[in-house]
């Protein structure tokens, strides 16, 4: 089921249920299903800002008239990368824990994580149990999300910047402490800025897939982390000293493949 705007006209009819009704008949919400919310810029029947905030009207409209938040099972949000306009004092339109073990594909610029209808505050991330993020991240920001994120399984960041390591959209968690999460099965990371201290903020102990997509020279740290006893599968893709390329990690069930 998707929402596009951008596709609608203005003149299309204000209540999303009778758009997608319109579009492709009813939805089983008693199984699960996939809701995808776009943001289709190429198409200028509307204004950034007003277009921006009526897809997420037209989401808040969709689950109180139709298709409770909680039903929602896979929510799929496609936006423009560029800035968009949007008052943060505006009335909430979607409450930041409505959701119930909620799987999220997110794409957009960054500057949406915090100024839109779904900013990533720590009521949303608790709410999640995979994450997707196509977007350009600092470092600090994948912090902010691990920390609050305590159900999340999987999660993925595409692409962590090291151009933005001194201008973070999301606060500080500097706890000072490592921090668990058990939850998590399934990291993937992309990053031009070095992740050691995002990898020694936190423990994985339940951690089995892991992809490191790493465009700096990578130091002979990877021995260092105490992820490798459970994995099953790593693919390292990344600069490694000859230290780092002889070894596979102990007690490794699956494999490892390094590219370098």
């Amino acid at each position: 089921m998707t929402i596009t705007i951008g596709k609608l006209s203005r003149s299309s009819p204000y209540n999303p249920v009778e758009t997608l009704w319109m579009e492709g008949g009813r939805v089983d919400y008693s199984k699960p299903f996939s809701l995808t919310a776009e943001f289709d810029v190429s198409f200028r029947p509307w204004p950034l800002e007003l277009g921006f905030r009526r897809l997420g009207e037209f989401l808040s409209v969709l689950a109180h008239g139709e298709i409770p938040y909680e039903y929602w099972s896979e929510l799929n949000v496609i936006l423009p990368d560029v800035e968009l306009p949007y008052d943060t004092n505006a009335p909430t339109l979607i409450p930041p824990d409505a959701f119930k073990n909620l799987r999220l594909k997110w794409a957009g610029h960054r500057q949406q994580l915090s100024a839109s209808w779904l900013p990533f505050t720590p009521s949303l991330l608790q709410t999640l149990t995979t994450l997707q993020l196509t977007s350009s991240l600092a470092l600090q920001d994948c912090t902010h999300i691990l920390f609050h994120a305590t159900n999340l399984m999987e999660f993925t960041a595409l692409t962590i910047y090291k151009g933005f390591a001194d201008e973070p959209v999301l606060p500080s968690e500097a706890s000072g402490v490592r921090v668990e999460r058990p939850c998590l099965e399934s990291l993937t990371l992309t990053s031009d800025d070095d992740i050691g201290p995002l990898m020694q903020s936190f423990s994985f102990p339940s951690l089995l897939h892991i992809k490191l997509h790493l465009s700096y020279p990578t130091p002979a740290t990877f021995q260092k982390l105490d992820i490798w006893s459970k994995l099953e599968t790593a693919f390292l893709d990344c600069w490694i000293t000859d230290e780092d390329s002889a070894w596979q990690g102990p007690g490794l069930m699956g494999d490892t493949l390094w590219n370098n």
